[in-house]
């Protein structure tokens, strides 16, 4: 039996499945360990606590009660049971193959259960999203920083002017600013991408995901 929920948990759902929450929104805590190998592997353990990274490529998990935080890029496998998933991915499935685990996806498109037992929430609504406000530091949001240092971009936050500045010695592709929940805040990509509007954003942490020909960093900094 496979029990699928979606949006916000009725008391039927809850009395089927056994489950008593509702985990489109949720935060990744600082004792969270990041995945992100990009060549294949096993992740044998229990009672563990992941935060899986875009770049991570076809990593199994092997073990039970795990907690899974899986970002969108990331190619897994879960064969393990009693696991708490949380996956982020809009183009690749989770392949499941273990049983009674607990998983939020954004779409069923986006996952194949081929255990039993399995609870499945779909987040319709806004998908899910990621509160990266006790986060380890965010390389897991980084797809593959060049080993040359001096590729690697760099930040300077000019806040008297509103303006992000983006200095790099590689081609600069494009900017993704997140707030502190995972949300894609401002985007900016092409020639004009050095430069982004920051003054609408809310006072608060914001992590900016900066794309080169290099490949991609994160930079976290505050509008205060």
């Amino acid at each position: 039996m496979v029990c699928i929920v979606r949006g916000c948990l009725s008391i039927l759902s809850i009395l089927l499945c056994g489950v008593a929450w509702n985990q489109c929104l949720t935060n990744i805590p600082a004792s969270a360990v990041t995945i992100s190998q990009t060549s294949g592997g096993i992740i044998d353990d229990n009672d563990g606590i992941y935060w899986v990274c875009p770049q991570a490529n076809q990593q199994v998990f092997i073990g039970d009660n795990n907690t899974l935080f899986v970002e969108d890029g990331a190619i897994i496998g879960v064969m393990g049971d009693h696991n708490t998933i949380f996956y982020r991915s809009l183009n690749n499935a989770l392949g499941l193959y273990g049983d009674s685990n607990t998983v939020s996806v954004n779409s069923l498109s986006n996952i194949v259960d081929n255990g039993n037992q399995n609870t499945i929430h779909v987040c319709d609504a806004n998908g899910i999203t990621f509160d990266l406000t006790e986060a380890p530091e965010p390389e897991c949001l980084s797809t593959g920083i060049a080993a040359d240092i001096l590729a690697a971009p760099y930040v300077r936050l000019e806040s008297s002017q509103g303006l992000l500045h983006v200095h790099t010695t590689s081609l600069l592709r494009e900017v993704i600013i997140h707030d502190a929940q995972g949300r894609i805040a401002r985007y900016a990509a092409g020639p004009g991408a050095g430069v982004v509007d920051i003054a609408p954003l809310a006072p608060g942490w914001y992590f900016a995901r900066i794309g080169t020909g290099s490949g991609w960093s994160v930079h976290r900094f505050g509008t205060f």
